[in-house]
């Protein structure tokens, strides 16, 4: 690997099924391709090698402890630097954490929820939709107000399928609701099933916030989910490198 640029800053995204990165060259930040998480890291990083060692590297983890130290370990081997692991907290980039433990909430949510403020202060739901779904409640004045968790509907038909083996999934979810076969019926049923959460979710908080709420879209699943939404929505794929962003720029 070349010798390294000095100044470069590195975000990374670190999810259950993928790792999604940005990095700043002089003064513009580049969003790469998200790559699969730590089996294709070292391809990655050699695929860098000409942008320079980073100075800093901010990551988001959502994947676990066990992630997280393999992650702090590679970045060490590979770089020589630390990495600076993001935690939620009580207050700060104009969002104010409710949780009774603030670091309780996970970064990502954090994050997104940062990057949603940043863009406007109207209110948000801002649904996050991986290998779990977060829908977030963030009021007028940057209050997180709460949120749900719900399964990806790949998870949901997953889970349903080791539990119930004598089901078969041969075929996969195409938004339809007139099944002929039972994979496909337990596969559309997963997705009718978070695409309802969602909506039902956004509904509530538009209730309580008001008519004026936004709805922020991010995350790898997003693409198949936006279709099926009732509710009007802005999809912003980069929410938590975004977020990321704006804490490396706070950051000293």
């Amino acid at each position: 690997m070349k010798p390294l640029q000095v100044g470069v800053d590195l975000l990374i995204d670190l999810g259950n099924s993928r790792v999604k990165w940005a990095i700043k060259r002089a003064q513009e930040w580049v969003v790469g391709a998200a790559v699969p998480r730590m089996d294709g890291l070292t391809d990655w990083a050699a695929s860098l090698a000409d942008q320079g060692r980073p100075q800093r590297i901010l990551i988001s983890n959502s994947a676990g402890l066990t992630a997280e130290a393999t992650i702090i370990t590679w970045c060490e081997s590979q770089w020589g630097v630390a990495p600076k692991i993001i935690r939620s907290e009580l207050s700060g980039f104009g969002v104010h954490n409710a949780y009774q433990n603030p670091s309780a909430l996970g970064a990502d949510r954090w994050l997104a929820m940062i990057a949603a403020r940043h863009d406007s202060s109207a209110p948000a739901a801002v649904v996050d939709c991986g290998t779990v779904v977060t829908v977030d409640a963030l009021d007028a004045v940057g209050c997180f107000l709460g949120g749900v968790i719900i399964p990806s509907n790949q998870t949901m038909c997953r889970n349903l399928l080791a539990q119930v083996t004598h089901l078969h999934a041969d075929a996969t979810a195409e938004s339809s609701v007139f099944n002929l076969s039972t994979g496909s019926a337990v596969a559309n049923g997963s997705l009718m099933a978070v695409i309802g959460g969602i909506d039902r979710t956004v509904e509530a908080f538009i209730e309580r916030m008001g008519k004026d709420t936004r709805v922020v879209l991010t995350g790898g699943n997003a693409a198949r989910i936006a279709p099926l939404l009732r509710c009007r929505f802005s999809e912003q794929p980069n929410l938590v490198l975004d977020g990321l962003r704006i804490v490396a720029e706070g950051v000293t």
